[in-house]
């Protein structure tokens, strides 16, 4: 009777079977929080390293690029760090809305998240600050996708294409009806989807919640812990 060896034969290795699904999971979870610190930013603080809400900016149109005066920037801290060059990356985002976050000791923190953002490059110009779109397109932050899955809703198109789908209706709207921008996609997205409507607007931010009420758009940046490893899992 001839045996068979069970060792493995030359050239050859044993696969070794992973748990797939363990990882997929502990993956989805390491992108979730990331999420959640990048794109909710505390409410409550108006003088932020991180962030600042933009006063006085309004465009009439999202292609760029955008001058602002240094004054539109609300928090000092964070114009500071733009002025130091402390920021390797830097966010355009707006409309804000709402949302409510567990904080320590089992309280709720406010926090102001961006329905739409795009990365920017910012320069010192006559008469302020020049944000320039950087390679890419405006998105819809994740945040906001996710509620597409909780409400089962159909956007009748590619996600990746949702966003220019928007900002196209909105700017037609805007200029039909004179709104703003950040008011004609906030109507756009309510003709749209009803049940994200009311996910994003019944939060309405007010001075018993803010002790200065933060801006429709925004300009912020990444937390020290976002890791170049949890960029590349979000993308993914």
């Amino acid at each position: 009777m001839t045996v068979k060896s069970l060792s493995p034969q030359p050239g050859t290795h044993r696969r070794r079977e992973l748990p797939w699904l363990q990882i997929v999971r502990f993956h989805k979870e390491i992108v979730t929080r990331a999420e959640e610190g990048f794109f909710a930013l505390n409410g409550k603080d108006d003088q932020s390293d991180r962030w600042s809400s933009l006063q006085t900016f309004t465009p009439s149109r999202l292609a760029g690029p955008w001058v602002i005066p240094v004054e539109a920037l609300q928090s000092k801290p964070f114009r500071l760090a733009l002025e130091q060059g402390q920021a390797e990356s830097l966010f355009l985002g707006g409309p804000g809305y709402m949302k409510w976050s567990k904080g320590a000791n089992n309280t709720s923190d406010p926090q102001w998240c961006p329905i739409l953002y795009r990365e920017v490059a910012c320069l010192n110009v006559s008469g302020g600050l020049e944000l320039t779109p950087v390679q890419g397109k405006w998105n819809l932050s994740p945040l906001v996708l996710s509620q597409f899955t909780r409400f089962e809703l159909d956007p009748d198109c590619q996600l990746e294409e949702l966003a220019s789908q928007l900002i196209e209706a909105a700017t037609s709207r805007a200029n039909s009806t004179g709104r703003a921008m950040h008011e004609a996609i906030l109507e756009v997205m309510a003709s749209k989807f009803p049940a994200l409507e009311a996910e994003l607007s019944k939060n309405c931010p007010n001075t018993n919640i803010f002790k200065i009420l933060p801006t429709p758009w925004m300009l912020f940046k990444p937390t020290q812990q976002f890791s170049a490893l949890t960029r590349y899992l979000l993308k993914d």
